[in-house]
Order: structure tokens, then C-alpha cells, then sequence
């Protein structure tokens, strides 16, 4: 069909032998993506992240992204893909709480 959707889940642990970090991430990603026509797809992406460290107290560090993405494909090893994402980090122990949109485009040949 035209359309496809996926999920993708990460779970990962750092801790050192001393104790002093016990770090752990959990995400959750959904996409969604549609082929308007032969050479021509659109798509959503959706991110959940979060991570904390038990051995110190803080807050959960939490990131959530969205990103509309497009491709073009003039020729079978040649796309053009476009990506327009907003994050928006909270607790964050280094950027804080912040916000930040970023625009993509690149060229892709594939041989």
C-alpha cells in the first residue's frame, strides 16, 4: 500500500563499578509514511525520550520531537529529502528547558 507506519523502542543502562552513575534512557518513536506517487513520499516522525541518572537526584531529563519530513526521487539512486523538526527539551542538566526547529535538506545518491 501507500502508506507504512513504524514503531521503534530503546531501553539502554550505563552504570559505573564505583556506584557514583546509574544512568538509564528509555525512547519511543512512531513514524508514518506515504507515497503520494511513484517519485514523490511525505512522512511524520514523533519522539519520546527521556533519561535519568538514579544515583544522583534530579529530575527526568524529557525530549519530545516532532519532524515532517518529504522525498523526491527524479531518478532510481538519486532523492532529494527534506526534514522540518521541532524539539523541546525539559529538565535538561545541560540546555535546560529549550526549544529548537531545524530545516534539512539533502542530497542523496545511492550506488
Amino acid at each position: 500500500g501507500n502508506l507504512s507506519v513504524a514503531y521503534n523502542g530503546d531501553y539502554n543502562t550505563f552504570k559505573l563499578k564505583d556506584g557514583s552513575v546509574n544512568a538509564k534512557f528509555l525512547g519511543h518513536a512512531l513514524y508514518a509514511n506515504y507515497q503520494i506517487t511513484p517519485k514523490l513520499r511525505a512522512g511524520v516522525r514523533g519522539e519520546l525520550t527521556s533519561g535519568w541518572d538514579s544515583a544522583s537526584p534530579g529530575p527526568k531529563a524529557k525530549r519530545n520531537e516532532v519532524t515532517l519530513t518529504g522525498a523526491y526521487s527524479p531518478a532510481k539512486n538519486f532523492d532529494i529529502v527534506s526534514d522540518l523538526r521541532y524539539a523541546s527539551l525539559q529538565d535538561d542538566p545541560i540546555f535546560n528547558d529549550a526549544h529548537q526547529t531545524t530545516a534539512v535538506v539533502k542530497a542523496v545518491y545511492k550506488f
